[in-house]
């Protein structure tokens, strides 16, 4: 979908659920008003009876925060800690456990941007938007403590809700995985397009969920309170793209390549 045809239809979606309008797109005059736009909740569906394009537009892309960040902290600025660093080797042996066990190669260490901090005792992922430019991370206390958060999120203020989605050797563009941790989402990069919500910290943009034909909300599914979070995001998900679906095989991180290759091959 071409930005110019994003921009048509948003310009011209009626702003009442289930209206829609007849509009002119590659043919002049009255009755060759065959380009069609219909709202529904936050999106607008088109279709042109002429050419046969279509599609649908995300319409309320600011109309979705941030949810609190539990345990987390907002900042102005943004920096990894100095010390830190991608090389495996020079992790604290439970991290280097923790990321080569899931059969994360240390590849995808670095293209990915995982580091461990010395100083934090905490390996740490990176948030990052479209740009390349770091908006926030989190980390995880290696070894880990009695007391306090195993986890804690650091991000900006107001940050830009287009966050950079993983791809890695995934040859299904046309497919995305949404997942609840960084590491899961590194080794779902390897057959589809992923992104890591950090537990509940991130919501994906919808304009970034309309590119795809099929997403798979893949969380750990292995409490009550992980299989509400999948029923959330199913449900928000699903506004935008109706081939959604929950997988419930268990944390992505845990399977392999095949496994999640075979899991996108059945038909939603």
């Amino acid at each position: 979908m071409s930005r110019d045809i994003a921009e048509f239809v948003r310009k011209h979606a009626p702003p009442n659920e289930g209206a829609q309008v007849r509009l002119n797109h590659c043919k002049p005059g009255f009755d060759n008003r065959a380009f069609y736009v219909k709202r529904s909740g936050s999106v607008a569906l088109y279709h042109c009876f002429h050419c046969g394009i279509k599609g649908r537009v995300a319409l309320a892309d600011d109309c979705y925060k941030y949810p609190k960040v539990p345990g987390g902290i907002v900042e102005s600025r943004i920096v990894l800690p100095s010390d830190s660093t991608s090389n495996v080797r020079t992790w604290h042996p439970s991290a280097a456990i923790h990321v080569l066990g899931y059969g994360i190669t240390q590849d995808e260490i670095t293209n990915f941007g995982v580091v461990f901090s010395a100083r934090l005792g905490a390996l740490v992922f990176p948030i990052v938007d479209r740009d390349n430019g770091l908006i926030g991370y989190q980390s995880r206390r290696f070894p880990p403590v009695e007391k306090g958060p195993k986890y804690v999120t650091k991000i900006k203020p107001e940050s830009n809700r287009n966050f950079k989605l993983l791809k890695g050797d995934g040859k299904t563009s046309n497919k995305l995985i949404i997942c609840e941790d960084y590491l899961s989402a590194i080794k779902s990069a390897r057959v589809a397009a992923a992104f890591a919500c950090f537990g509940t910290t991130l919501t994906i943009c919808p304009a970034d969920l309309v590119q795809f034909d099929e997403v798979y909300i893949w969380f750990d599914h292995d409490n009550r309170q992980v299989i509400s979070k999948e029923l959330k995001a199913f449900s928000f998900v699903r506004q935008f793209v109706p081939r959604s679906k929950i997988v419930k095989i268990g944390d992505p991180k845990r399977h392999s390549t095949e496994t999640l290759q075979g899991e996108l091959d059945l038909c939603l």
